[in-house]
């Protein structure tokens, strides 16, 4: 073989028992162009993206700021603070996920390196997706501006005590439920600790947007728009248009939770169907297999800008829209609670948690809810599946349960399959990953 060869191996695909660091970057070389020509693929592209499109709006707004008198209107102001500890949280946050833990060799189930041809067209695609999600966004919150006026301090308020509420659970859940877990994970070859301290500080980027991710549209909005006219001042002859207003957001708040749904699935599936999105944008949300809490955080906030905000779902004012948030952060939480999928899994519930628990143990199928799943066409057949034997706290060593397909661990990785499938998928060899 020719130097360069020698240099530069060609991969071989690895069983999930192999330890394997996760690293910041991993050179890839491109098919078909000589193995000298390298390619960066950074785990943490949509991440570091996120950061600079924050750090854009921040420019934005110091702009807009030098250039409004000092007896304006403080919103501003507030709104510049706000994007400034915002920005900083996040790069805090990115920084310590990578340089403290990445690049320091916290060790994982290896998932992945596939070679890839970058796919610019589907780049450009999501870019275009997310464009047009935010800019309907945008309108979304521009007439709940109108209709209910944005209580910007209310709103950060909510947001900062849903974040902090939201971290304290997974501190709790991790100091609690280490010893417990900790045997499997080990048969695993996963350090259970560092990964816990990794999904910690990385799900804050997330978990920060999930909480806050009303008050970014609005500044958005507030940018374009600083000013907005009242409901009462464009139908002053309307009588309670508030009441009216009310009824129209009770109407259409099961079609803006359908519509929400959908647009889950559809992005989460075209992520799963393109080597290229899955690798820069959702590939590290699966570096977890067996997902704890804090790993419903890890994915990226471009994907959650895609699959999780829609014009619907922002024009209601806070309070009525908070029920419903804290009721999909509960659900969204215990799907990413692999002991209580996996107990579901022993008993055959078939709900959400395991719903979830089996898309990250898979890595392929279930791709939202259940109900859309069958209907697509993309549900786990759970039939044959065995569930893992959990070992109690403080004893014994893992005794895996007679599993459907053979031995999980000596499974060669896969790309995900393209959607949408033509069938349910049922467990495999091939897809235990």
């Amino acid at each position: 073989s020719s130097a360069a060869e020698r240099r530069h191996p060609a991969p071989v695909p690895v069983s999930l028992t192999r330890r394997d660091r996760t690293t910041f970057w991993r050179p890839l070389p491109l098919p078909g162009q000589p193995s000298g020509e390298r390619l960066m693929v950074l785990k943490y592209t949509s991440h570091a993206g996120y950061c600079a499109m924050l750090g854009t709006l921040l420019h934005l707004f110091r702009k807009l700021h030098a250039q409004q008198p000092a007896e304006s209107d403080k919103t501003t102001g507030m709104l510049l603070c706000f994007l400034s500890v915002f920005l900083l949280w996040n790069l805090a946050h990115l920084v310590a996920a990578v340089v403290a833990f990445d690049l320091r060799g916290t060790h994982y189930s290896n998932l992945d390196e596939k070679l890839v041809r970058i796919d610019y067209l589907a780049i450009v695609m999501y870019l275009l997706a997310l464009s047009a999600n935010l800019g309907l966004c945008v309108g979304g919150l521009s007439i709940n501006r109108i209709v209910w006026g944005f209580d910007v301090r209310a709103e950060i308020a909510v947001g900062t005590v849903s974040l902090l509420v939201c971290n304290a659970a997974n501190v709790a859940y991790n100091r609690r439920s280490f010893e417990r877990l900790d045997s499997f994970f080990k048969s695993k070859g996963i350090n259970l600790g560092a990964h816990m301290w990794w999904s910690h500080a990385l799900t804050n980027l997330g978990l920060s947007f999930r909480c806050f991710k009303r008050v970014l549209v609005f500044c958005l909005s507030y940018y374009f728009a600083p000013t907005l006219p009242t409901l009462a001042e464009l139908l002053p002859t309307w009588e309670y248009p508030t009441l009216w207003a009310l009824a129209a957001i009770l109407l259409i708040t099961p079609l803006g939770i359908a519509v929400a749904l959908l647009q889950f699935h559809g992005a989460h599936a075209w992520l799963h169907s393109n080597a290229t999105l899955y690798h820069l944008v959702h590939k590290v949300h699966h570096l977890s297999r067996y997902p704890i809490p804090s790993d419903s955080g890890t994915e990226s906030p471009l994907e959650f800008m895609l699959d999780e905000i829609t014009a619907l779902t922002l024009l209601s004012p806070w309070y009525l829209a908070l029920p419903g948030e804290i009721k999909m952060m509960l659900d969204h939480r215990a799907s990413h609670t692999f002991e209580l999928g996996n107990a579901m899994l022993n008993e055959r519930q078939e709900e959400q948690p395991l719903h979830h628990m089996l898309h990250h143990t898979k890595n392929t199928g279930n791709l939202s809810i259940i109900a859309y799943d069958k209907f697509f066409g993309s549900l786990v057949d759970i039939s044959k599946i065995g569930a893992y034997v959990l070992p109690p706290a403080k004893k014994g060593a893992y005794v895996p349960a007679e599993r459907h397909g053979g031995d999980d661990e000596q499974c060669i990785l896969t790309l995900p399959p393209t959607f949408p499938p033509t069938r349910h998928f049922e467990h495999s060899a091939e897809e235990e990953c």
